[in-house]
């Protein structure tokens, strides 16, 4: 996933990406690269290696800070026997270009994309999952606590 948004507040855009790992060599990452004064970038990673659930990524503000933020979703084995989990991950922006510790979300059926989108007019950013066996879902944006989201309700 790749996205050019204004990290800083500074007018300038700068790059973030999300990189899920595709061989044992490589870990998972938020990597976002701050365009500086002279042109060129300065590069801020976030490591994602503890996060179960990272299939889908979208990078948004999620809070309503001005910034971007990010969260992913994913399904994953566990246990023995295997069973599968999924989860959603909300990593907000602090301060520069570092992110919160994410809140994890646990999810009733596998996932694999998620997207963002004021859907109900709030004036808050939902965000819209669709996983295994075409289920879909909605997570509607707390109204007490931005950037924080409630139950998944099936659509």
């Amino acid at each position: 996933m790749l996205r050019i948004a204004d990290a800083q507040g500074d007018g300038r855009g700068d790059l973030l990406a999300a990189f899920t790992p595709f061989g044992t060599a490589y870990s998972a990452r938020f990597v976002v690269l701050l365009q500086n004064q002279a042109g060129g970038f300065d590069t801020v990673d976030t490591s994602l290696a503890a996060l179960r659930g990272i299939d889908g990524f979208v990078i948004t503000d999620l809070n309503s800070d001005g910034r971007p933020d990010l969260a992913s979703t994913g399904f994953f084995p566990v246990g023995s026997p295997t069973q599968v989990r999924s989860n959603t991950n909300v990593l907000l922006h602090a301060e520069g270009a570092s992110y919160r510790a994410p809140a994890v979300y646990s999810m009733p059926s596998p996932m694999v994309h998620v997207d963002a989108a004021d859907l109900d007019g709030d004036g808050r950013i939902d965000l819209v999952l669709l996983g295994s066996e075409n289920r879909a879902f909605v997570m509607r944006q707390s109204p007490d606590a931005p950037g924080t989201f409630l139950a998944p309700e099936g659509l």
